[in-house]
């Protein structure tokens, strides 16, 4: 189902590739530092399949298991939670790209995730005498058990190369960001400090605001 969110629009950037900031320009002097403005201007959608199955009870033992295949995209900036309020876009307000830049994952998005449970009751023990009968009749041993994929995660320089001075600017992809030095390779071995491969990325040019896509890498999962 679609929905409309909100987001933080920073009014007075500079331009492209560096300068005096919009608002000032226009006053001609230096009159405005952080001006902003909140607007319902960020669309959602969310789809999932959702499986549940539970066994109840029968010979003292409970089961309750549901999984949730499901996949969330907005168009809010990287870090803006679902409030909007945290970051602007690395894009100024008025880039009519600006949504198509910052659609992706929603950050909270799981593609896969499982939850079971258990309670298992042991006999009464009503026929044990004593000790047997007090300290393990009717006990109950229970368990949880949580798994999911994990959440997306986006390259951020937070320089100002682009010279707009919102400092949101993404980093270059120039190679696998799975691939060698990174933990997330397959079988890799021994002591391993990075996620990501840190040699797969690099600064965006003077003038650019870079290349890697909002949640198109993946945090591991648990």
């Amino acid at each position: 189902s679609p929905e409309e969110l909100i987001i933080d629009f920073g009014l007075n950037p500079q331009p492209v590739g560096g300068g005096t900031s919009r608002l000032n320009a226009i006053a001609g002097y230096a009159a405005f530092s952080t001006v902003q403005q909140n607007l319902q201007d960020i669309n959602s959608i969310y789809h999932s399949l959702q499986l549940s199955a539970e066994k109840r009870m029968s010979r003292g033992l409970t089961l309750l298991a549901n999984y949730t295949w499901s996949k969330s995209l907005d168009d809010l900036p990287p870090g803006a939670g679902v409030t909007g309020f945290d970051t602007y876009s690395a894009l100024p307000w008025d880039d009519p790209l600006r949504h198509r830049f910052d659609y992706g994952p929603s950050e909270f998005d799981h593609t896969h995730r499982f939850v079971g449970s258990y309670v298992w009751e042991l006999p009464k023990l009503s026929g044990s005498k004593g000790f047997m009968r007090a300290a393990l009749g009717g006990c109950q041993f229970s368990g949880l058990v949580q798994a999911q994929t994990g959440p997306p995660l986006t390259a951020v320089t937070q320089s100002n190369r682009s010279g707009t001075g919102i400092g949101q600017d993404r980093a270059v992809l120039t190679g696998d960001p799975y691939g060698a030095g990174a933990c997330a390779k397959a079988g890799v071995t021994g002591p391993c400090k990075d996620w990501l491969n840190p040699a797969a990325f690099a600064l965006n040019s003077a003038g650019t605001f870079g290349n890697v896509g909002k949640g198109s890498l993946r945090f591991p999962g648990f």
